[in-house]
């Protein structure tokens, strides 16, 4: 024999050639343990041997088919293949069994049974704002909310802003606003806290917060609050809107009672005169990009308390009796931009003008 190396076993009566170690597997352990997956949906588990010689890992899943067990199936339920179900939030074990062939100083290898076991986290990722409305640029407080809590948790948020939303009707590379942190861990009561500055843009941004594959999202509104829609009058035209900005007749409640006082002294001024009223704000305020790039040169238009009006539909006869008209009704620090006037209710605005 090669090497003169003969085994022969007087109790059992084996001969063979060699060492005396039977080969087979030494543990047996979950895929995954913890297994975490989100509420409502599934996550399939398996079972890995491990070779007592060579020390490889492998699969051997299929032996353990049909033993699976949840030890709470009000949060999880597992079929016979492994596959976990989610059915409330909360955390229990799940375990299996099968017998496998194991290692042995004879030839043999010995059934021995293997009952790994393993911890289940059926989880659930909250997103809440404070305050959940801002203004455009305004900050709000985000907390990533993991159930059940468990600390050390990598967290990753996004913001994406809501397509047409805030009177902009069109979506190309929108700009959204920024994390102070985008990511993070959660803490010991599972959370993780950071601040959010939103865009220069009216509208809506959605707030997504990641945790251990499972996601959760909130919705921020970025609005100046009570603005509201000019509507038409007797003495004013509205021009001004476009495919892209359907909608940019905004105002505060003092600035539209404005617009039509003036529009109405101007016609008592000069019988049937009617004033053209170019852009306002958009419905939500923000930037207002006329050439719909996400760009001014709209400066102001963005509180609401602006309106462009035409001065090339006024006679120059008229145009001293209206600037005073202008001044005395809440818009005395208004621009002349040589073709319109750029009224501005209650702020002095940008000297540069828009």
């Amino acid at each position: 024999m090669f090497e003169g190396k003969v085994i022969y076993d007087k109790t059992y009566g084996h001969v063979a050639y060699g060492c005396t170690i039977c080969c087979g597997v030494n543990s047996a352990f979950f895929w995954s343990n913890p297994l975490d997956w989100p509420f409502g949906s599934t996550n399939p588990n398996g079972v890995n041997g491990r070779d007592s010689c060579s020390n490889t890992i492998f699969d051997v899943s299929s032996d353990f088919w049909y033993s699976w067990h949840a030890a709470n199936t009000s949060i999880a339920t597992v079929d016979t293949y492994g596959v976990h179900t989610g059915v409330s939030v909360g955390s229990t074990t799940s375990s299996a069994s099968a017998e496998l062939d194991s290692s042995n100083w004879r030839l043999q290898c010995p059934l021995v049974l293997f009952n790994p076991s393993g911890n289940d986290n059926v989880q659930q990722v909250s997103v809440s704002l404070s305050p959940a409305t801002v203004v455009p640029g305004g900050q709000s407080t985000i907390t990533v909310t993991l159930q059940p809590a468990m600390a050390g948790q990598s967290v990753s948020l996004s913001a994406t802003a809501v397509d047409n939303s805030g009177g902009h009707q069109h979506v190309a590379n929108r700009p959204v606003g920024t994390f102070s942190n985008a990511t993070g861990t959660t803490d010991s009561n599972g959370q993780f806290t950071t601040q959010y500055t939103a865009s220069a843009f009216g509208g809506s941004e959605t707030i997504k917060g990641t945790v251990n594959g499972s996601s959760g999202s909130q919705a921020l509104t970025v609005a100046i609050p009570g603005l509201a829609a000019l509507g038409s009058g007797a003495n004013y035209n509205l021009v001004g809107p476009t495919a892209s900005h359907p909608s940019d007749h905004y105002g505060t409640a003092t600035a539209n009672t404005d617009l039509v006082t003036i529009a109405n002294q101007y016609a008592a001024a000069f019988q049937g005169g009617v004033l053209i009223y170019n852009d306002q704000s958009l419905p939500q305020g923000g930037l207002f990009d006329i050439n719909a790039d996400w760009n001014t040169p709209h400066i102001e238009h963005r509180l609401g308390i602006n309106c462009d009006v035409s001065e090339t539909a006024v006679p120059v006869a008229n145009r001293a009796t209206l600037v005073t008209i202008f001044a005395n009704n809440g818009s005395p620090n208004y621009l002349d931009e040589g073709n319109h006037w750029h009224l501005r209710f209650g702020a002095a605005g940008n000297p540069a003008g828009d």
